[in-house]
């Protein structure tokens, strides 16, 4: 996080404020140093931010969006949403990174919600929030 983020997530904290922190990834052109990068920023997000929570989002052209007709070409046709439909949510990566298979990115992104949120549920925030609520009883 930059030296502005730090600030206002100081503000957030000392005003009672809870937040969640949303990290997209796998933009066509990054490589595994963009990854890692991303998951250690999520990891700190929480750590040391105080963020509740941290996703991190595949990032996914959509028909009818120049993104999708610049980059959905590039995707295998293993992980186009036409072929599998489970790759049509911001769950599992789809734009190969040149220098990492999908799998191990995917695998990564699930170490760092785990060690991050102590779960691996891709969107923990509604997690995290119920497991708060039964221990606050």
């Amino acid at each position: 996080m930059s030296s502005w983020e730090r600030r206002k997530t100081r503000l957030l904290e000392k005003y009672g404020i809870e937040f969640y922190v949303a990290v997209m990834v796998g933009m066509p052109g990054h490589t595994k140093k963009h990854l890692e990068a991303a998951c250690a920023m999520a990891r700190r997000s929480v750590a040391e931010f105080g963020a509740i929570a941290v996703s991190l989002h595949w990032i996914h052209p959509y028909p009818g969006t120049p993104f999708y007709d610049r980059h959905y070409s590039s995707c295998p046709l293993t992980h186009q949403w036409q072929q599998n439909p489970e790759y049509y949510t911001f769950v599992k990566p789809i734009f190969p990174m040149p220098d990492v298979y999908l799998q191990e990115m995917e695998a990564m992104a699930l170490e760092t919600l785990e060690s991050a949120n102590g779960t691996a549920i891709v969107n923990a925030s509604s997690h995290i929030q119920k497991e708060r609520k039964r221990t606050a009883c």
